[in-house]
């Protein structure tokens, strides 16, 4: 069902989607795709998770709005990219919708790129205009009187650093110094890289460019150390003056604190990009690198570790479960300060518990800030930690219905204050993952389950059978020209069961028809059934056989010699009496339930006369099977037998295979 715009009348840049309460797509307007990184995942009955993974993690959110419990509920300035082209930034609002067949959710999706990026335009364009002209102003005051320069930008709102062409700091304000917490005396006359926290940053670069163009740089983000080694970001515009004077030229970097700013948009990428891996993963192991990778990229961790059960990829807590670190992730810069030794150790560590960082966390189902890391990090990482410089670190709980299903640990080597957005964002993608594992539980319990009837259907049907029974859904009926039929029956033993307690009688016959299946394995022929104390088994069908003849002679003698190495075991008396035929049958499916693999025709009961007319301890077969194994077995004629429904008929007595043959 597809809902187009003329049911529900909107602006052209509004479109909806209608979801059921167990968030299906039931009907989408007509432009609803054009929102869409994947549009083959759009159709009625998908997952709206699948369409929109924003919303994995809101799943309670959704059930209390459709049971009245919450009015509506809004996602803003989401950011995608459609085609890997062109960003596009959109709102998400939910609220209940009324069917007329039932209840359903209706999220309308609002396309806000127009209004984000005229914001981000006349941003850039009044910081541009404001950081250039205020510097340029600055600076030419500063030839005019040092002490007017140095009230001015004491008195700026944005950050400023002069510094020489070698990156010595020349001058700094009071901005600059409250946003890195030190003082003047600090930072004048020392390099500029001491507090820039990218070593990579392309300094030389950037202000080879500047003298060679004589132009100015704007909007470059640099991530800074303040005194106590946290980090911040400014957004720097950077421009160049020329010192008559000196025959040289000052750098003058302007720029803002966007620490904030860049933390919502990282935590905003990153919960897109997690969502993105859980819908388009298989299975927990292979999302689980990826989501540790994304999270250390996106918000500045250095080390990333997953924790789960030794023995099961699903925790429930137990007392006597054991957490290993399942996943681990760090830079490529921390490898020459001894990270792969972490990395073993920390492979190597089963956690209690209530012991360690995980095992803390996974008692207490709690979000934790490891500002004091070395205090409760584990005894065998404690050191090493210590070498690499990891001072900080967080750990999350991956949780689903009040159950801690794992656990994920982020470490750095600079401070971090607690942040209750970093938290939630935390908390948030904890819950993704749980929901993740959940279905992922569900599944395998799913596929156990199949798998578990799928074996009992071969325990009971033939291998072939059973692929068509799940492809097929006409009846199963063969006709096969030539096959061999056996009868096995043990003799008197209906007396005897009256005998014997109704146990022993079950064991016995247990142990010998287990035998009895393991000769028709071993032969290559196929179980029909048993009946009571009787054994049906055939050769040449479902899979065709030139030699079914052959295999089942070969089965009647060894079921010979296992009755009587059974009887000498236990000190019976039993007696089997076997009938053989060979000719062609019928053999298919009947009944809906308790349903079996059978055979009908004229060769099934001939081979079930050559068995009851037989002699007991021997091996009766009809003249069509005898002229098939005449040259390769021994036989001793019988003679002439009346078989009721065929007349008189000629038998033969098989005793044994020619050793020259």
């Amino acid at each position: 069902m597809v809902l187009t715009s003329a049911k529900i009348c909107l602006p052209k840049h509004i479109q909806y989607v209608i979801i059921d309460c167990h968030l299906n797509i039931l009907g989408y307007s007509e432009n609803f795709i054009d929102f869409l990184e994947d549009p083959n995942f759009l159709k009625a009955g998908v997952d709206i998770r699948k369409v929109l993974p924003e919303l994995l993690g809101y799943e309670a959110i959704l059930n209390e709005i459709y049971q009245d419990k919450q009015a509506d509920y809004s996602l803003r300035t989401i950011n995608r990219q459609i085609n890997s082209k062109s960003t596009i930034y959109y709102d998400l609002y939910i609220e209940k919708y009324n069917l007329a067949e039932h209840q359903a959710l209706i999220i309308f999706i609002e396309d806000v790129t127009s209004q984000i990026n005229l914001e981000q335009i006349l941003t850039q364009k009044i910081n541009e205009y404001s950081l250039i002209h205020e510097s340029t102003y600055l600076w030419n005051e500063l030839v005019k009187s040092n002490y007017f320069y140095e009230q001015i930008i004491t008195a700026m709102a944005d950050a400023l650093i002069v510094t020489s062409e070698t990156g010595i700091i020349k001058a700094i304000n009071q901005t600059t110094l409250d946003c890195l917490g030190y003082s003047k005396t600090e930072l004048i006359n020392h390099s500029i890289t001491q507090i820039i926290a990218d070593p990579n940053l392309p300094l030389d670069e950037i202000q080879q460019y500047l003298l060679s163009q004589g132009d100015y740089l704007k909007n470059f983000e640099v991530s800074f150390y303040t005194k106590s080694k946290q980090l911040i970001t400014l957004s720097l515009a950077c421009s160049i003056i020329k010192i008559e004077s000196e025959n040289s030229y000052d750098f003058i970097y302007l720029g803002r604190d966007i620490t904030k700013i860049k933390r919502y948009r990282d935590k905003q990428t990153t919960q897109y990009h997690i969502s993105q891996i859980l819908a388009c993963s298989n299975n927990f192991a292979q999302a689980a690198p990826k989501i540790i990778k994304t999270i250390c990229e996106h918000c500045g961790w250095v080390w990333g570790e997953f924790w789960l059960p030794e023995q099961n990829n699903l925790i429930n807590l137990e007392t006597d479960q054991l957490l290993h670190c399942q996943t681990t992730w760090f830079q490529q810069e921390l490898i020459k300060l001894n990270s792969k030794n972490f990395e073993t150790t920390t492979k190597q560590i089963l956690l209690q518990i209530g012991e360690g960082i995980a095992g803390q966390v996974w008692q207490n189902q709690l979000f934790d800030w490891l500002n004091n890391l070395t205090e409760v990090i584990e005894p065998q990482r404690k050191n090493l930690a210590l070498e690499i410089g990891l001072v900080t670190g967080c750990s999350v709980p991956i949780i689903n219905d009040g159950l801690v299903l794992g656990v994920m640990t982020f470490l750095c080597q600079q401070t971090i204050e607690p942040d209750e957005e970093l938290q939630q964002m935390f908390l948030t993608i904890g819950n993704q993952i749980g929901q993740f594992l959940q279905r992922q539980k569900v599944e395998l319990a799913l596929r156990q389950q199949q798998q578990q009837t799928e074996n009992l259907l071969r325990n009971i049907l033939p291998e072939l059978i059973v692929k068509r029974i799940q492809t097929q859904q006409s009846t199963i009926a063969d006709h096969f020209v030539a096959v061999s039929v056996l009868f096995a029956d043990l003799v008197n033993f209906t007396e005897w069961f009256n005998l014997l307690p109704p146990t022993e009688v079950v064991e016995i016959l247990n142990e010998i028809f287990s035998e009895f299946d393991r000769l028709s394995e071993q032969f290559g022929l196929e179980k029909i059934k048993t009946i009571g104390d009787a054994y049906l088994v055939v050769g040449g069908l479902p899979q065709l056989s030139h030699n079914h003849a052959e295999s089942i002679a070969e089965m009647a003698l060894a079921m010979q010699k296992a009755i009587a190495q059974f009887n000498a075991e236990t000190d019976k008396t039993l007696s089997l009496r076997i009938g053989i035929n060979t000719g062609e049958v019928v053999a298919g499916i009947i009944g809906t339930k308790k349903f079996t693999y059978d055979l009908w025709g004229d060769a099934v009961n001939i081979a079930r006369r050559m068995e009851s007319q037989g002699i007991p301890d021997t091996i009766q077969v009809s003249a069509t099977t005898y002229k098939l194994l005449k040259d390769k077995y021994y036989f001793q004629t019988r003679g002439v037998i009346s078989v009721k429904g065929k007349g008189e008929m000629k038998t033969y007595l098989l005793t044994g295979k020619k050793s020259n043959i």
